[in-house]
């Protein structure tokens, strides 16, 4: 007997949380139906670039500095939930990632990574070319990190479809509403910034915010090798060609495009890898739903709703562990400390 057989759940949205909870809690023996009224891929997850990057967002980015042990653990829980839910592991997890920068930035990441005990390799510029070929010529001060990776979020969330149609579930190109959930055992909120709506029902999703970002795709470039990081952008190969991003823009929910932002990223694509001089690409938007601090919220809310949102840029990363936690959470269990929905409770509060 599976551990959910034959729970009725409603999830809404179709990014990498809804449809790895969705596969996973189908593939335990629940009666899975989700619903987003977006195209297939066209949400935040879909847009991103699929970095898995434990290390580097630990050191760069100021919202994790201190969830490198967290974002470890989904890295390596990649392999086991592919393998559970029925998906191919994603081939492209121990690609490596290359930083590039200024000597004194290169050195400042190298004693972030040292600091946490994440392996790290300094690279002569021949030795980053051979490492990805297609990077400019120049004396680049460079770094190796070989435990960040990467995956292909088109392929990932296709192939997480695909198994939640084979085991019965359903996808609904309808809203959720508060009416359509009266007919569940269970409503998972796992859309985003757009999860927000429902902060009437679910007070704690009240202290999400929105981040635009923009992010160009490439008809081809750089299709294999190591994620490539500087400090005015990433280069992530993916095959169906290169994905270069992306701008922050806090406080941001329209999806329309900048004109200029498009262009700053244009340039610093191709400042990074001339080819990208000479490809067509295309400009996309999404936008990613943070919490005050940076994690997710995961679990069962107050009023009985439950919540998978608020990851800021480590969805992918932290995909695996949201989506055991909340089949966790439908058994009853204590949310996570770090994903606790309530953990911001008392500032909405006295807001």
């Amino acid at each position: 007997m599976y551990a959910l057989s034959g729970l009725r759940i409603a999830i809404a949205g179709a990014g990498v949380f809804g449809l790895s909870i969705a596969a996973l809690c189908a593939r335990r023996g629940a009666k899975v139906v989700l619903f987003d009224p977006r195209p297939p891929g066209r949400n935040a997850s879909g847009v991103a670039a699929g970095m898995l990057a434990p290390a580097l967002e630990a050191v760069l980015e100021q919202h994790s500095r201190n969830d490198y042990e967290l974002l470890r653990r989904g890295y390596s829980a990649w392999p086991a939930f592919a393998a559970e839910v029925g998906i191919a592991a994603p081939t492209e997890l121990e690609a490596g990632a290359i930083y590039l920068g200024p000597e004194a930035e290169v050195a400042h990441v190298a004693a972030g990574l040292a600091a946490l005990g994440a392996a790290a390799e300094r690279l002569s510029p021949a030795e980053a070319r051979r490492l990805q070929p297609g990077l400019a010529a120049g004396d680049h001060h460079a770094l190796y990190i070989c435990e960040d990776g990467r995956l292909d979020p088109q392929v990932v969330l296709r192939d997480l479809q695909h198994v939640l149609l084979d085991l019965g579930g359903e996808v609904s190109a309808q809203p959720l509403t508060a009416f359509t959930a009266t007919a569940f055992e269970a409503v998972i909120l796992a859309a985003g910034y757009d999860s927000r709506s429902w902060a009437a029902e679910a007070p704690e999703l009240a202290c999400l915010q929105p981040i635009k970002g923009h992010v160009l795709h490439y008809a081809g470039g750089v299709v294999s090798g190591p994620v490539v990081r500087s400090p005015t952008g990433y280069a992530a190969p993916q095959n169906s060609g290169t994905v270069f991003g992306a701008t922050m823009e806090a406080g941001r929910s329209d999806l329309g495009l900048d004109p200029m932002l498009v262009s700053g990223l244009e340039q610093a694509a191709a400042d990074l890898f001339p080819v990208l001089a000479r490809i067509p690409f295309m400009a996309l938007t999404g936008v990613r739903a943070t919490t005050p601090d940076g994690r997710p919220l995961v679990g069962r809310t107050a009023s009985g709703l439950y919540a998978a949102t608020g990851a800021r840029r480590n969805g992918w990363l932290v995909a695996p562990l949201v989506a055991e936690a909340m089949v966790q959470a439908l058994q009853g269990a204590a949310p996570e400390p770090a994903f606790d929905p309530a953990r911001f409770a008392a500032a909405l509060t006295n807001a």
